[in-house]
């Protein structure tokens, strides 16, 4: 085919048959699949054509093609947004719920959505659209391997909440803490390098011990006396400490004076004594001001603590009770209150100027919070705030429709073949929906139907899908985190499955060092060009780290040694000698913990204990 891009979209927005359906087919099975294909065909605006042509009135060759070079498309993330934008997840789900439409235009719809629902936004419109119950629906009708496989990694990216672009909190990148703060001066250990050099760490010399009376040399130099200072006389008596010396203009007395008594006040400038026969005041009576006058005979004096009136205040009139004790006269101006007023209680500010009343029902803001701008209205009642630094959850199903998910996806593996190439996806599946924390009960139970299909993936020596082992190990160490599911793992094969993927870790070899997987578009042969391909290499393990399908043996062998139905399997499949396998290598030092807990459930099993003595060398 020597069709250019160019040619293809103007046959694509012609939408005329032959140059159509050849077009396509030139875009699927070349221009897509080239490095930026994609991108280009967004920038030269060719989605929204392609999306005019998904519709159920189009022939089933011309939607088939098209939903096959809308799904290559949507493997780029510049098409997934515009596809979003231009409305292509409600044309794809409405091709979905379409029972009369083949498999096969439902195959490729599923897996067009699923490259919609990469993104977190893409995942939260499919599961607005309603496509997860059309897609279970597919997982438990559909008759051909392709599209249980497209709808399998649909439910699987759907149930599995998207990690965010921004990186894993390391030691570079992650909060400074005791552990990952680089040791400076400040913050390192206090040596005698880089101790603060004080007074209480510094050696004692002449030259920064402090002068003190002890230390300091007695020599004529220290203080010396001006010149021109007369020398004491004879029997001289120096004044005691904190005398102060009288100020100049002060007259001694003379000699026979007599003190004051103490409290003595005074009189004042001008003060007149008392003609003779004048009776003195008896105590607590304050004189007259200058200027009193008496009051007229017949008008009784205040009471005690009652105070004159100011000038210009007129009496009251006769009958008029007096006020009680502590109430201040109101000042000039003063309107009384309206019968049944309320006053306010204290501590309330009264509210400036056209001030508006909010309505009934509606919360005062606490302090510090500033008013809205004009034109926001207010939060409904019962509204709570997010705490600064608040990230929205990721999209992930109703609960209801996990655990229907699940079902599905359980009794299908449990139903086929374990040669069939659509088990590996499905154990994948069944992983993404179990690792959704907070796992519910109903859907771990929901995974018994197919406990046996997963014990036999997972105890694969050399299987052709090394990935559907990997998902088949991590989800029976997941399952085996619920206490009343292990003795049927155990019953299903389980134990030997983790001892076996423990020996292959430990020996270094499939699963150990290296492996492969797999798990991209399944459309492509090498997997989706932008989501690490269809396969890959696992390097070398970075040191205190082993490989995933290790971890699960490990974790999946020590959650089932609790049992003691699982003991006898363990110790009859060669578990304990993996156990101990993991204690002498130091790359699995994380798990050294955990598995001496797995062998001290043991104490009580004597048969164990000897093997372990006679086998192992213990005493």
């Amino acid at each position: 085919m020597s069709e250019s891009l160019g040619w293809c979209l103007e046959a694509v927005r012609a939408a005329a048959e032959p140059a159509l359906s050849r077009a396509l087919q030139a875009l699927r099975g070349r221009h897509t699949r080239r490095a930026g294909g994609p991108a280009r065909i967004r920038e030269r605006g060719g989605l929204g054509p392609l999306l005019e042509l998904v519709g159920p009135e189009q022939p089933r060759r011309i939607l088939e093609l098209a939903l096959s070079v809308i799904g290559n498309c949507c493997t780029e993330r510049g098409c997934r947004r515009q596809a979003r934008s231009l409305g292509g997840v409600p044309r794809l789900v409405s091709v979905l719920a379409l029972s009369s439409a083949p498999e096969s235009v439902r195959n490729r719809a599923a897996r067009a959505l699923a490259n919609l629902a990469l993104e977190p936004d893409g995942a939260r419109d499919v599961l607005e659209a309603g496509a997860l119950p059309l897609l279970i629906s597919l997982t438990s009708t559909c008759s051909t391997s392709g599209c249980l496989l497209s709808a399998a990694r649909a439910l699987r990216i759907l149930g599995t909440p998207q990690i965010s672009q921004n990186g894993p909190k390391t030691a570079r990148n992650g909060p400074k803490t005791a552990w990952n703060r680089p040791k400076t001066a400040r913050n390192g250990p206090k040596t005698a390098r880089n101790r603060p050099k004080t007074a209480r760490n510094c050696p004692k010399t002449a030259w920064n011990c402090p002068k003190t009376a002890w230390n300091r040399p007695k020599t004529a130099w220290i203080h010396p006396k001006p010149p021109g200072t007369a020398p004491k006389p004879p029997g001289f008596t120096p004044k005691p400490p904190g005398f102060a010396p009288k100020p100049p203009g002060i007259v001694p007395k003379p000699p026979g004076f007599t003190p004051k008594p103490p409290g003595f006040t005074p009189k004042p400038p001008g003060f007149a004594p008392k003609p003779p026969g004048i009776a003195p005041k008896p105590p607590g009576i304050v004189p007259k001001p200058p200027g009193f006058t008496p009051k007229p005979p017949g008008i009784a004096p205040n009471p005690p603590g009652i105070a004159p009136k100011p000038p210009g205040i007129a009496p009251k009139p006769p009958g008029t009770a007096p006020k009680p004790p502590g109430i201040a006269p109101k000042p000039p101006g003063f309107a009384p209150k309206p019968p049944g007023f309320t006053p306010k209680p204290p501590g309330i500010v009264p509210k400036p100027p056209g001030f508006t009343p909010k309505p009934p029902g509606i919360a005062p803001k606490p302090p510090g919070i500033a008013p809205n701008p004009p034109g926001i209205a207010p939060n409904p009642p019962g509204f709570t705030p997010n705490p600064p630094g608040f990230t929205p959850n990721p999209p992930s199903p109703p609960p209801q429709s996990r655990l229907q998910a699940t079902q599905a996806l359980a009794g299908r593996l449990a139903a086929l073949d374990r040669a069939d190439p659509s088990c590996p996806a499905l154990a994948r599946a069944l992983r993404g929906l179990l690792a959704v924390t907070p796992c519910p009960v109903a859907v771990a139970e929901a995974v018994r139907p197919a406990l046996g299909a997963l014990a036999a993936l997972a105890a694969q020596e050399w299987p052709r899908w090394p990935e559907g082992r990997g998902a088949a190990l991590d989800t029976l160490a997941m399952v085996s985190a619920r206490g009343w599911l292990r003795p049927e793992l155990g019953a299903a094969g389980a134990v030997e499955a983790a001892v076996a993927a423990v020996r292959r870790g430990l020996k270094g070899g499939p699963g150990g060092r290296g492996g492969e997987f797999g798990g991209g578009d399944p459309e492509f042969g090498e997997g989706d060009p932008e989501f690490g391909g269809g396969k890959a290499k696992f390097g070398p393990p970075t040191p205190g780290s082993r490989h995933p399908e290790f971890e699960s043996g490990v974790l999946t062998l020590c959650l089932l040694c609790r049992e003691a139905v699982n003991r006898a399997r363990v110790r009859r499949s060669g578990g304990l000698g993996a156990l101990l396998g993991v204690l002498r290598d130091p790359r699995a030092r994380r798990w050294h913990r955990r598995v001496l807990l797995a062998l001290a459930a043991f104490a009580w099993d004597p048969p164990a204990l000897r093997a372990m003595e006679k086998n192992f060398g213990f005493n």
